[in-house]
């Protein structure tokens, strides 16, 4: 049985500390295999907010800046009790008539 691409991509990564999320993405880019799994993974975090009553326009927008939260705190190695994620989710108030 073939091992499956995130599989592959975290086993070429073995031996450093914590392989994160973004070394994947980087690996993707040359991987289309592992590309189409990160993406599913995003899509099904999508589908998650759709269905907790965000529309997908806001579900797409929410992902994309909290991504970007993450990103900008690694970069600037800031520790995790000085970034909230609520203050993001909270600008994306849910809609249970959806």
């Amino acid at each position: 049985m073939r091992p499956h691409p995130t599989d592959c991509a975290v086993a070429r990564l073995r031996g450093r500390s914590n392989p994160a999320r973004y070394e994947l993405v980087i690996a993707s880019f040359h991987d289309a295999e592992l590309a189409a799994e990160l993406v599913r993974g995003r899509d099904r975090l999508i589908a998650v907010l759709c269905d907790r009553g965000l529309a997908l326009s806001d579900a797409t927008e929410l992902a994309t800046a909290l991504d970007g939260m993450v990103l900008d705190a690694l970069l600037r190695r800031l520790p995790t009790h000085s970034v909230d994620p609520q203050r993001v989710i909270d600008r994306f108030p849910l809609n249970p008539q959806h």
